[in-house]
This record gives C-alpha cells, structure tokens and sequence, in this order.
C-alpha cells in the first residue's frame, strides 16, 4: 500500500514517517472495563456507562483496519526546533532516527500516533491556520494531548487548546465512570485545567471500585495523585 502524504510545508527539508498509523487507538482498549463489585448499588445512568463500556464500540475518529498503512508529512526542521523542545533535541544532536532520505535533511519516525491528531498538531505548529477547526471533540484532544505530552510542545499550542479546553467547559462534567469522564481527566492534566481536574478526580474516588482503566491514556497513579487531600492510595491505574 503506498503511504499517505501529507504536505504540510511543500518546501520542507524533513520527513516524518508514521508507521501503524491509529493501531494505537485508546477507544479499543480491551482492558476498559471497571468492575463494579457491588452493582445493586449502581444508578440507572451508571449502569448505561457500565453497558456501554461493555460494548466497545470502534472509534468514530479512525478508520478500522489502519494498522498497516504509513502516513508521510513534509515539514519544515525550523518550524518543529522552535515549537518542541523534542524536535530541537532530535535535529540538532546526531541521532539514528533523523538519517535522511533522499531529498530532505532529516527523516524522523514515529509509531502508532492517531493520524488526525498528528496532521492537527503539524498544522498548528507550521502556522496552517486555515487548517485548524474552531472547535474539536473531547476524544480527540485527548488524542492532541498524548502527542503534546510526548514532544513537549505546549506552548506552541496554548492558543487553540485553552480556546477548545474553555468550550469544553461549557457542557456538563460527567459525574460518572466512563469514556468521556477519562478523556476529560486528560485532557485537564495535560492543559493545566486545575479546577476541573479536581472535580473529575472527586468524581473517580467516590466512584472507585477497583483498579482504574487508563484506555491507553499515559496517565500513571501521579495523575490521581495530584488531587491534593484525596485518598489517591485507594486508586490503581491500569
């Protein structure tokens, strides 16, 4: 199958190369479920999540059977050295990732990202505006945050993430376990939505009832952690 290029920056001297483009795709967890040891005690809504974590339904945002292909974007050195502090690093030192290919400077590789979420954060990095929506789903800036937490790029991205993060405010917290409750604990953590992210802490801590599911998040044990005077020891993250 030939890749899929994208060319984000037609002048660019680098190419990146993402391989398994989506295999990593949080929504196909099979370790998603949080058993609930008492479940005559459930709420009719919680009992809905509970059945709808069951079914894991495949995510609306990938295409199914993506894991082979390999997707290319065209970039420029400049525009990723000033926006991360990952890319800077990988470009400037002498790296085995950034051999070339032939006809750009630098090649670099990457595995499994989400592909929206990866051409998303090229675009606002190369300053595509038009490019870039007003406003996003919660899943996938969940997504844009695994890649802004990995190469280090927060600021390059604070304009349009504290504008999506304000709009996502305005619906209503999920106040039970499930998958929008996880991708909103997120994406609080990686933006630095304070006042949220203890909310939706006290949320899981009074809703726990054995090890806590991550859907392939990066998130740790330090996340819950962070909520200070929570029994954050009562919580394990798979």
């Amino acid at each position: 199958m030939e890749p899929t290029m994208y060319m984000i920056d037609p002048r660019g001297d680098t190419l990146l190369i993402l391989y398994n483009a989506n295999s990593g795709d949080m929504t196909r967890d099979s370790a998603l479920r949080w058993d609930n040891n008492l479940p005559q005690y459930l709420t009719r809504e919680a009992q809905r999540n509970d059945m709808m974590l069951g079914i894991l339904p495949p995510s609306a945002e990938t295409s199914p059977g993506d894991g082979e292909r390999e997707v290319w974007m065209r970039l420029s050195s400049k525009h990723l050295s000033l926006a991360s502090a990952y890319f800077q690093r990988l470009i400037s030192g002498d790296w085995t990732e950034t051999q070339p290919k032939d006809g750009y400077s630098y090649t670099i590789t990457a595995q499994e990202w989400d592909e929206k979420a990866l051409v998303l954060l090229m675009n606002i990095i190369h300053g595509r505006t038009t490019h870039v929506p007003r406003c996003v789903s919660v899943e996938m800036l969940a997504k844009l945050g695994i890649l802004v937490n990995y190469y280090k790029c927060y600021e390059a991205v604070k304009f349009y993430t504290d504008t999506w993060v304000s709009l996502l405010n305005l619906l209503p917290l999920p106040l039970v376990y499930g998958r929008e409750l996880l991708f909103r604990l997120f994406v609080s953590w990686v933006f630095l939505d304070g006042i949220t992210f203890a909310t939706l802490t006290k949320v899981i801590l009074y809703n726990s009832r054995g090890p806590m599911h991550s859907l392939g998040l990066p998130m740790s044990h330090q996340v819950i952690g962070k909520h200070r005077g929570s029994d954050a020891s009562s919580i394990q993250v798979d």
